[in-house]
């Protein structure tokens, strides 16, 4: 399952580029992993991808900058409805942090919201493989110093030092090699935050199929 914001709801994944027409639907990242899983594996090693994403929620319930709007849907809040309730849940691919961000949260507010997700997804038998933050252009220095916290955080140990079971870095995929703390233009939308439908594709690829089948233990 893949769990977060509009990063992980899909959001520019109806965007190919200037006069461009979509080649169908279903574009997000999820959905070319999807696809990844059916191609790539054998019949009897198959994978079901659910996406969880809801635009503009937060991991931490406490940034200061949050509206009113997304109460009661931080990460810990909606976990029981959204991934634990679920028949079948035996990893997810966690996904925030951009919002937590630009609403004024530090990096230990983020993490100690990370952590208790991990311990409550962990204590029900769910692996965890975190995506640290991408970038932001509203961001200012301090916030990226922030980011910087979690990606050094999630990589430490290459486990989050024990907290997670993987790390899975969009952000070394999508982010212009030039300017890191920006989106290389190939994948951004233009906003600066979400990546278009051959960004979603990049994403969907670095991910590692043994990873998650290293979730279902069979």
């Amino acid at each position: 399952m893949a769990y977060g914001s509009s990063v992980v709801d899909g959001a520019g994944n109806t965007d190919c580029g200037p006069a461009c027409t979509p080649d169908g639907t279903d574009q997000r990242w999820t959905d070319f992993l999807a696809r990844r899983i059916v191609r790539e594996l054998p019949a009897d090693r198959q994978l079901a991808i659910a996406n969880a994403g809801i635009n503009g929620t937060p991991s931490a319930p406490d940034c200061p900058g949050t509206s009113d709007v997304y109460e009661g849907l931080d990460a810990a809040a909606r976990l029981d409805r959204d991934v634990l309730s679920r028949h079948g849940v035996t990893g997810v691919i966690f996904f925030y942090g951009t919002n937590d961000l630009q609403n004024r949260c530090t990096s230990e507010q983020i993490l100690d919201s990370y952590r208790g997700v991990f311990s409550r997804l962990h204590a029900a038998g769910v692996k965890v493989y975190v995506v640290p933050s991408t970038p932001r252009p509203g961001y200012t220095d301090q916030m990226n110093r922030y980011r910087w916290d979690i990606g050094t955080w999630a990589g430490h140990q290459g486990d989050c030092g024990g907290a997670c079971d993987g790390v899975i870095d969009f952000d070394q995929v999508i982010k212009d090699p030039v300017a890191p703390n920006s989106i290389s233009a190939k994948y951004d939308v233009g906003d600066g935050v979400h990546v278009n439908i051959a960004g979603h594709r990049a994403e969907a690829e670095t991910i590692s199929l043994r990873r998650l089948l290293s979730s279902v233990g069979r």
